[in-house]
């Protein structure tokens, strides 16, 4: 199965064999490449049986190593090939020719497919098209997006739900994940749905979420996460600010919560420590956008203890509440 898909100004083919995963990859990215638009990137996967694995002969010694989340990627000096071994896949990315292609030999949640094996190899082409993959959840104002990041566990799921929920004309379109594509006068933000996670240990919502059973594409030991109740798009949205999250372990009142507008220097820096990343040949082509963006846009430091005080940020940035609710 094909599926053409584009982000930004990157048109890319996803070749896969495995039909269980159709919709998730059309529900995953929004847009489709425009008609008669040449593809510039290329993603196969081939499911395979585990005695069925190729073996790709690639002398790995010279190579350096970084290893994320259980994934080891090998490359070499010039950063134009990557040879990665995960748990149950293995691959490679060939940056001059953009295209990986991936051996798969045990089901994969789909979130994590999209993630290890779409999602990493675009972002080590994306900045060639003036494009960065951002972690973090946005909502959306109108024709505008507001970014909430921060480190994994800080909030940004049910920080960006409960603003959703009380504040009129909010609406959440992506939990955690989004690319943005950075322009000489504007940056426009484009979500991936990769559904919404919810805590297992917020019991207050426990039940509610185990009741959506049908809907859940991911149960790991942490979150669930539900497919639908995000908002689509039918086009990008331009970037209108940028929150950071941080939680104290600060037992004073007056610290829950604080709100600060930062500096360009400061907000640049929030930036790149919120995205570690795969060494890249267009390492400094990344920090040129990331520099763009913190030109170009308004960053905030949130600070909070145990809870982040939603009324008071909603009151510091103007919203409205939803009288409805």
């Amino acid at each position: 199965m094909e599926h053409y898909k584009s982000i930004g100004k990157l048109n890319i083919r996803i070749t896969i064999n495995n039909d269980l995963y159709t919709d998730f990859i059309n529900t995953f990215l929004i847009f489709d490449v425009p008609e008669r638009e040449e593809i510039r990137c290329k993603i196969n996967i081939l499911f395979k049986e585990k005695n069925e694995m190729p073996d790709i002969r690639l002398d790995l010694s010279a190579f350096k190593k970084i290893e994320l989340k259980n994934v080891i990627y090998y490359y070499p000096e010039n950063l134009e090939l990557y040879y990665v071994d995960g748990n149950y896949f293995t691959g490679m990315i060939n940056i001059n020719k953009q295209e990986a292609n991936w051996y798969v030999y045990e089901t994969i949640e789909p979130r994590t497919l999209f993630h290890l094996l779409i999602l990493d190899p675009i972002s080590l082409i994306a900045p060639y098209y003036n494009l960065l993959i951002g972690h973090g959840a946005v909502i959306r104002e109108n024709n505008h997006a507001h970014v909430i990041f921060g480190h994994s566990g800080v909030g940004k799921s049910t920080v960006s739900r409960l603003i959703s929920n009380r504040f009129a004309n909010l609406d959440k379109i992506s939990d955690d994940t989004f690319a943005f594509e950075v322009g000489d006068r504007d940056i426009k933000v484009i979500p991936f749905n990769t559904g919404e996670g919810y805590l297992k240990s917020d019991h207050d919502i426990n039940e509610e979420v185990r009741n959506l059973r049908d809907k859940i594409i991911i149960e790991n030991t942490e979150k669930f996460y539900i497919l639908d109740g995000l908002t689509t798009l039918s086009d990008p949205l331009m970037l209108k600010n940028s929150y950071f999250l941080w939680r104290d372990t600060s037992t004073d009142p007056d610290v829950c919560t604080q709100i600060k507008e930062l500096n360009d220097v400061d907000y640049l820096r929030e930036l790149l420590e919120s995205h570690t990343s795969i060494p890249s040949l267009y390492t400094q082509k990344k920090f040129i956008l990331w520099k763009s963006i913190s030109d170009q846009s308004v960053g905030f430091l949130i600070r909070y203890c145990e809870l982040c005080n939603v009324e008071k940020f909603g009151l510091f940035m103007g919203w409205v509440y939803d009288e409805s609710i």
